[in-house]
């Protein structure tokens, strides 16, 4: 079928074209908001500016072969980085910790 223009459409009807829906989401307080800004903002700071140095001393300790982990310093980095994210879902899952 050719269409000649707008006005050959104007005896058609059926229902409008609808947009789709979005899901509901949940609010977020803005205390919640500053409460999650604060833990990106400590999270960058325990990442640092020194993080670059760090690498490069332990590339170059693993080259001559001197580099020898601490057991407890590795651990505790784990239990921090758990509590974070547990703290990061609390935030965003409505969840108390």
């Amino acid at each position: 079928m050719k269409v000649g223009g707008s006005h050959d459409a104007a005896g058609l009807t059926g229902p409008a074209p609808t947009r789709p829906r979005r899901p509901a989401t949940q609010g977020v307080s803005t205390a919640r908001t500053a409460e999650l800004a604060a833990a990106v903002s400590r999270a960058r700071e325990a990442t640092g500016s020194g993080r670059a140095a760090r690498i490069a001393e332990l590339a170059e300790a693993l080259r001559r072969g001197t580099y020898r982990p601490d057991p407890q310093r590795i651990a505790d980095r784990i239990l921090d980085d758990a509590i974070l994210s547990a703290r990061l879902r609390a935030l965003l899952g409505g969840s108390e910790t």
